[in-house]
């Protein structure tokens, strides 16, 4: 139930935000699936990849969903460092997108989230799973209790 669960929230966050970004993006978890060891040593195969032009990967997308109350902060793991090295362009761009069966995001510090070096190094969204869309970026500023707070897109 939770992996059937996990696999629908990671479609919806990347249909969301193929919608966000006005790009269409390759579910990475068929077909012919990309991986990548980093220098960690780390295996990792992202939700889902886009190319530039020249055919470098140059968006590396990953979804996280929090179906429980406690633990809601995404952190910034092996998986996220090595998503982020696997990117091939100069100015390519790691993106998290993050939902959640307990929202609190108006919370301090806000519930999910993700944690301050994942919200400082990677694009973080947060995708409705009622609406289905993103509705809020993540906006780092260590200063405040859990490391930034989520901007309104809506």
């Amino acid at each position: 139930m939770n992996r059937t669960n996990g696999i629908e929230q990671e479609i919806k966050g990347r249909n969301a935000l193929e919608v966000q970004l006005g790009r269409k993006l390759e579910d990475n978890n068929t077909g012919e699936v990309v991986t990548f060891e980093s220098s960690e040593g780390h295996l990792t195969c992202p939700d889902s990849i886009a190319r530039n032009e020249r055919g470098e990967i140059d968006l590396i997308h990953d979804h996280k969903h929090k179906s429980g109350a406690d633990d809601q902060v995404v952190y910034n793991d092996s998986q996220m460092r090595a998503e982020r090295e696997m990117l091939e362009a100069k100015n390519g761009n790691h993106i998290v997108t993050i939902s959640s069966d307990y929202p609190n995001l108006d919370a301090v510090p806000p519930k999910p989230r993700p944690s301050g070096p994942m919200g400082k190094e990677s694009t973080v969204y947060y995708s409705d799973p009622e609406k289905g869309k993103i509705t809020r970026e993540w906006e780092f500023n260590p200063d405040l209790p859990g490391g930034g707070y989520w901007k309104l897109l809506e």
